[in-house]
C-alpha cells in the first residue's frame, strides 16, 4: 500500500541515523486514517530517537499535529514563524496560503 511505501521511505532515510529528518510532502496520497496513523508513527520516531523533524507540508492537520515551530515562506520570502496556533491566524499566512480563510484543522 501507500502508507507502507511512505513508511519504508522514512525507515530509509532513518538508516542514515540523521539528527533532523525532513518530510517533504510525505503525507500526499494518504486518506485521513492512513495520515493520522503516519503523523502518529513520526512522532514516535521523534521521540524515542530525540530526532528534529523539518516538515514541508500543505495538509494544515499535518502541520498542526508534527510541529512546535512553523515557519511560513512566500516567494523565498521568510513571512511568519512562531506556533501553529499563531502562525494560522496570521494575516499575510492567510492570504498567501489559505485564501483568505483561516484553516484551524
Amino acid at each position: 500500500t501507500i502508507l507502507e511505501i511512505k513508511k519504508m521511505e522514512i525507515a530509509r532515510a532513518l538508516a542514515n541515523e540523521p539528527e533532523v529528518l525532513f518530510l517533504d510532502e510525505v503525507m500526499a496520497g494518504l486518506n485521513s486514517d492512513e495520515t493520522r496513523e503516519l503523523i502518529a508513527t513520526v512522532q514516535r520516531i521523534a521521540r524515542e530517537r530525540k530526532l528534529a523533524v523539518g516538515v514541508v507540508e500543505h495538509v494544515m492537520g499535518v502541520i498542526k499535529e508534527l510541529t512546535h515551530r512553523v515557519i511560513v515562506l512566500e516567494a523565498g520570502e521568510l513571512i511568519a514563524e512562531g506556533p501553529y496556533e499563531e502562525v494560522s491566524r496570521n494575516k499575510r499566512v492567510v492570504e498567501a496560503y489559505l485564501g483568505g480563510a483561516a484553516i484551524h484543522a
